[in-house]
């Protein structure tokens, strides 16, 4: 018989490799042959459907930890409550046994949280069956004291005074849903209180700012169709003409050639330098002079590279 769980185990452990990357078989072997009593604990863990693997080392004794790693809990451990109290306190559809009976029983203990959680990090496990842990002793105390008169007295107490407070806040639910319904959904500016009324823009103002706006957009779209003709991808134009306007520029003055120069810096690759290049020659050839002054305005690139034009790359 122990030769047979020798050989399960072995098997199982060379088949998760990922549960224990640190540890060699021969050692784990020789750890049960010299504590043989660890044996039977292993055996019925097999017995009740469960699958008992290596999952490290204690940290702090250097002992060799098993578990029971089956994906889901076996169907000999199931229907169970979680300890004796639980078990004796059931009415009806009472279980065989509980939890920490089944383990004293086998000689095993029963998960921490933290030991779960560790479990969770190794593989996937309890998908569609759940696994009773160990919990701390406050929420173990905590439930003692539940099971007490008084305790279930200041239960009832709470309850009602949730229930109190949810029905005032039902209440004052309700009166906000009316008061909702009765406000007015549009608003005119002049029922507004004076300090909270928007200023109007006159009218005539309006359509002059409007006006402008228009002419500028029709400006940008000028452009973009002059770049599109440069670019590889047309749909890069508009992007590409509105960080044009963001890009610094040389203002340049020269009365003695009755010309201003707008010396445009140099745009991030030589695609776009190219495209600002053609923008220039085309804008140059509308020979249109700055607005209250007879200087004509003269569109010239600063280039960024420093390859001489027509050798970048």
């Amino acid at each position: 018989m122990k030769r047979e769980l020798l050989a399960t185990l072995q098997s199982r452990f060379d088949r998760n490799p990922r549960l224990h990357p640190e540890l060699k078989w021969e050692s784990v072997q020789e750890r049960l042959e010299r504590y043989p009593e660890k044996i039977p604990s292993l055996t019925e863990m097999e017995r009740t459907g469960g699958e008992p693997d290596v999952i490290g080392l204690d940290k702090k004794t250097g002992e060799i930890v098993f578990c029971d790693c089956s994906p889901e809990t076996p169907q000999g451990r199931v229907n169970c409550c979680y300890d004796r109290n639980a078990l004796e306190s059931r009415k009806a559809n009472k279980p065989a046994s509980s939890a920490l009976d089944m383990a004293a029983a086998m000689g095993v203990e029963i998960l921490t949280e933290a030991g779960y959680r560790e479990l969770q990090k190794l593989g996937e496990f309890d998908r569609k069956t759940s696994s009773w842990i160990h919990p701390p002793a406050e929420i173990r105390t905590l439930g003692a004291q539940e099971n007490e008169p008084e305790a279930a007295a200041r239960h009832e107490e709470k309850k009602v005074a949730a229930l109190l407070a949810l029905q005032a806040k039902q209440a004052q639910l309700e009166s906000l849903k009316t008061q909702r319904k009765s406000t007015a959904k549009h608003i005119q500016i002049k029922d507004l209180p004076p300090e909270q009324r928007v200023a109007q823009l006159r009218g005539g103002r309006k359509h002059f700012i409007d006006t402008i706006k228009l002419i500028a957009y029709r400006a940008e779209t000028a452009l973009v169709q002059l770049a599109r003709e440069t670019l590889r991808r047309p749909d890069d134009a508009r992007s590409f003409v509105r960080a044009l306007f963001a890009t610094s520029v040389n203002l340049r003055p020269d009365p003695a050639r009755n010309e201003l120069r707008v010396e445009i810096h140099g745009q991030a690759n030589p695609i776009h330098d190219a495209t600002l290049e053609a923008l220039c020659t085309e804008l140059n050839a509308t020979e249109i002079c700055y607005p209250g002054t007879t200087l004509r305005l003269i569109y010239r690139p600063i280039r960024s590279s420093i390859f001489p034009p027509g050798q970048d790359v």
